[in-house]
C-alpha cells in the first residue's frame, strides 16, 4: 500500500520513534497505555473518513513498532534464561553421572573358610588412604540383599583341551562346572558362553535361559588350532562393560597363549580398568606329564611355557580379586568346583562415591574388616577418569 504524501512525514516520525525510542513521541498515556500521537491520529481519523482505514492501519503498525524494543528485551531475557537453565541441567547431569566405584570381595577366616555373616558396619573402605562412606552394601549369601550376577564362561577349545583329567576332557570339566554353578543362579542372573582357539567367539549371548546355555555347552568341540587366550580374556571383559551388578568371568584353559594379537600387559590393563572378577580353572595334567609326552626335560622351553601359562592365569585371577583353581584328580576337581560355587554365593559388594579426581590415574583401594582375623580378597586398584566439570563431558 502507498502512503499518501500528507501522512508520510507523520508515518516516518512514528517509525523513527518506535525504532529509536523518541520519548517525545513514544510518551504513553498512563490511563490507556496508547501513545498520545496515536490517540490524536485516531481522533483525526474520525474527522477524515476517507482516510480512516489508512490511519487505523498506520496507528496499529506504529504501536507494534513502538513496543518492538520491549519485545527485544523480553526475548533477550528469555534467551539468557534458557542458556542458564541448560547449563544448570548439564551441571546437574554431570554430577549425577559420576560413576560409583564398585568393590566385590570375599572374606575368609584364618583357615580359609568363607565368612558370610558380615554387615556393612564391619567394613571400612579407603581410596588412596582416605576413608570413603559406603553407599550400597550387598551380601550374596542373603537372598534379600543379594546383588545381580552376570557371568561369562570362557572355554578354550584348542587341541590341548582334548586331554583327559580325572576321566574327563577339559571341556567336559568346563561343562560340569558351568552346570553346577547355573543350578544356583537366581531368576535375573545372566550368563554368556565364549569359546576360543585362534580367536574368541560369543557362542551364546547373555541369557537367563539355562537350557539354551547348556545345549551350547554340550555342543562345544575341539579344534586343531592355535590358542589366543589373551584376546579371549579382553574380549570377555569388553562384553561385560555395559552390565550392572557382580561380574564374574570364568576361564577354562591351560594358559598357553600361542597366537593372540594382544600381550600379557594388555590383559593386565584391561583387568585393572574393569570391575569384573576372574576365576581360572587349570588342570595340572599337561605340566606334570609334558616331559614324558613331548620328550621335553624339566628345564626345556616347552615346559617353561606350560608353567608360564599357569602363572599367568594365577596373576589374572589375583589381580581382579578372584581365585585360581588347579587339580589333578577327580576328588580335587569336585572340591575345586564346589569351592567355586561357594565363592559366587559368598561375595559381598560395596559401592562408594569417589572423591574428585583432578586427573586420570590409578587409585588404590583398601578394604578393612573391623572383625579380627578376617582376610579379604578384592581388586586393590581401579582406573579413575578425571572428574567431569560443567565444561567437560561426562564419563
Amino acid at each position: 500500500m502507498l502512503v499518501p504524501a500528507a501522512n508520510r512525514s507523520s508515518f516516518k516520525r512514528l517509525l523513527s520513534a518506535a525504532i529509536g525510542g523518541d520519548s517525545s513521541v513514544a510518551n504513553n498515556d498512563a490511563a490507556t497505555g496508547v501513545p498520545q500521537e496515536v490517540q490524536a491520529g485516531e481522533l483525526e481519523s474520525r474527522r477524515v473518513p476517507q482516510e480512516g482505514q489508512f490511519v487505523i492501519v498506520t496507528c496499529r503498525l506504529a504501536i507494534r513498532l513502538l513496543h518492538l524494543h520491549t519485545v527485544k528485551k523480553i526475548l533477550t531475557f528469555c534467551f539468557l534464561l534458557l542458556i542458564f537453565a541448560v547449563a544448570s541441567a548439564q551441571e546437574i547431569q554431570e554430577q549425577v553421572e559420576v560413576e560409583l566405584v564398585q568393590v566385590d570381595l570375599v572374606a575368609t577366616d584364618s583357615k580359609g573358610n568363607l565368612i558370610t555373616d558380615l554387615t556393612q558396619d564391619d567394613f571400612v573402605v579407603k581410596e588412596n588412604g582416605d576413608a570413603q562412606p559406603i553407599k550400597d552394601f550387598y551380601n550374596s549369601s542373603k537372598e534379600e540383599i543379594a546383588f545381580p550376577l552376570t557371568m561369562s564362561f570362557v572355554v578354550d577349545t584348542s587341541g590341548s583341551m582334548e586331554e583327559q583329567v580325572a576321566g574327563m576332557t577339559r571341556i567336559d570339566i568346563a561343562v560340569k562346572a558351568a552346570e553346577m554353578v547355573m543350578s544356583q543362579l537366581r531368576q535375573d542372573d545372566q550368563v554368556e558362553l565364549i569359546d576360543f582357539n585362534k580367536e574368541p567367539h560369543e557362542i551364546e549371548p547373555f541369557t537367563t535361559d539355562e537350557n539354551a546355555l547348556q545345549e551350547k555347552l554340550k555342543a562345544l568341540t575341539f579344534a586343531k588350532a592355535s590358542t589366543s587366550m589373551n584376546d579371549a580374556v579382553i574380549f570377555a571383559i569388553d562384553k561385560m562393560k555395559s552390565k550392572v551388578g557382580r561380574k564374574v568371568i570364568v576361564i577354562f584353559s591351560d594358559g598357553m597363549d600361542t597366537s593372540s594379537k594382544s600381550v600379557e600387559e594388555d590383559v593386565l590393563e584391561s583387568i585393572r580398568k574393569s570391575d569384573a572378577t576372574l576365576i581360572a580353572f587349570y588342570s595340572e595334567f599337561s605340566r606334570l606329564n609334558f616331559p614324558a609326552a613331548g620328550g621335553g626335560l624339566a628345564g626345556s622351553p616347552a615346559r617353561i611355557q606350560i608353567r608360564a601359562g599357569e602363572d599367568i592365569l594365577t596373576e589374572y585371577a589375583q589381580l581382579s580379586g578372584g581365585q585360581f583353581f588347579s587339580f589333578q584328580k577327580e576328588p580335587e576337581l569336585l572340591k575345586a568346583i564346589e569351592a567355586f560355587r561357594a565363592f559366587v554365593r559368598s561375595q559381598y559388594t560395596l559401592t562408594y562415591k569417589p572423591p574428585i579426581h583432578k586427573k586420570a590415574d590409578w587409585r588404590k583401594i583398601k578394604v578393612e574388616c573391623k572383625r579380627k582375623d578376617v582376610h579379604l580378597r578384592y581388586r586393590e586398584a581401579y582406573w579413575a577418569e578425571k572428574t567431569p566439570t560443567p565444561s567437560s563431558k561426562t564419563r
